[in-house]
């Protein structure tokens, strides 16, 4: 069982990669986080874990021993998340995006560039 812990404040805006790592090892997780975060609302929605905003140790110790004593359900959710990390993170489609990615930069650097360079020769026509 992974937990994750994140302050409430940036929880909403801040994902932690070793929730995803979690997946990748096919391992369930305990987040406490608010429940709109990003790795929240995936987890609910594969079922690879629990989600919890309650800050409070006694409700957080209180899911741990249900969780462990129900290997079933931990089962179910470290294949839920493997699952989803087989689906979603392969390497080749990962490279390709940023390939993809990089390309429209520089068609857009270039494109800067020379709009920038036709201000800069227009500039020079009045001095």
């Amino acid at each position: 069982l992974l937990l994750t812990l994140l302050e409430k404040n940036a929880g909403v805006f801040s994902v932690p990669s070793k929730v995803w790592s979690g997946y990748c090892a096919a391992r369930p997780s305990l987040l406490v986080v608010p429940s709109d975060n990003l790795a929240a609302k995936v987890t609910k929605r594969i079922n690879a874990g629990v989600v919890v905003d309650s800050y409070n140790p006694n409700d957080i110790a209180k899911i741990i021993l249900e969780l462990k004593n129900d290997r079933e359900k931990l089962n179910l959710m470290a294949q839920n998340a493997r699952k989803y990390a087989e689906e979603n993170f392969q390497i080749k489609e990962i490279a390709n995006k940023f390939k993809k990615n990089g390309e429209n930069w520089e068609k857009f650097t270039k494109s800067f560039q020379m709009m920038a360079l036709k201000e800069i020769l227009s500039v020079g026509q009045f001095l």
